[in-house]
């Protein structure tokens, strides 16, 4: 595997010599994909755009990973994770064993180039989402982190049931997600943020009982004392003593 600088010869355009530095255009301020990389990125770019000044050819060459993890002081596995994000500069060349004129790869060659394909791969265009499934059930997952927030059995049955029906019957582009386990993690916090906790929310339930029966009870004593012609004070003791 072979890497170099994409367009060197068009930004540095020495043909007869290396000169100890590298042109850094201001163009650069300009180019939205630069600003958008990390800072770890950005760092290994200056950094290639150096040691591919010292490429004998002037072609923009680079050596290989470990010399550049080497040279940059930049652990290997970050290098690598780099690279990957630093194609649209760079030229990475894969040749093919039944083209290849030279002598075999090494081990740490072949390591490397499966190294920067297989982080290429995990960045790959993202899994789209999908509507949920018309057989979903709770899985033991669901069950384990509803009942760490304090919902029963028949809450979570409750609740579960609540999910579904909002899901199945949504639509547009907001009925769809990733990741149906996550979405009901999130279906959870809210249950929770705009009706409490399971155990306030029975707490609330105690409370409302015990306000109604006073309720009640005020009620039942205006009927008796508009129907009563005794005084107040002496109809409040006999009820009382009731």
């Amino acid at each position: 595997m072979t890497i170099k600088i994409k367009n060197w010869s068009k930004f540095q355009h020495f043909k007869d010599r290396r000169p100890p530095w590298i042109k850094l255009h201001r163009d650069i301020l300009e180019q939205r994909d630069i600003t958008l990389i990390s800072d770890c990125s950005f760092r290994v770019l200056v950094g290639l755009w150096l040691l591919a000044s010292e490429d004998e050819d002037m072609q923009g060459g680079l050596p290989d990973i470990d010399d550049i993890s080497f040279r940059l002081r930049i652990d290997k596995s970050k290098v690598t994770k780099a690279l990957s994000e630093l194609e649209p500069w760079l030229d990475i060349n894969v040749i093919s064993d039944r083209c290849q004129d030279d002598a075999p790869e090494t081990e740490t060659e072949v390591e490397t180039k499966k190294e920067v394909e297989a982080y290429s791969a995990s960045k790959a265009a993202p899994k789209r989402g999908s509507r949920i499934a018309d057989d979903w059930t709770l899985n033991e997952s669901n069950i384990q982190h509803a009942q760490e927030k304090g919902y029963s059995d028949a809450e979570i049955r409750s609740v579960g049931q609540e999910f579904y029906d909002y899901w199945t019957a949504a639509t547009g582009r907001n009925a769809t997600a990733r990741d149906w386990n996550a979405k009901w993690r999130t279906w959870v916090s809210n249950d929770i943020k705009f009706n409490g906790t399971p155990e306030q929310r029975k707490i609330n339930d105690r409370n409302k009982q015990g306000n109604q029966g006073v309720i009640e009870t005020g009620i039942k004593v205006a009927a008796q004392l508009r129907d009563d012609d005794r005084g107040m004070s002496e109809f409040l003791r006999d009820f009382i003593d009731s």
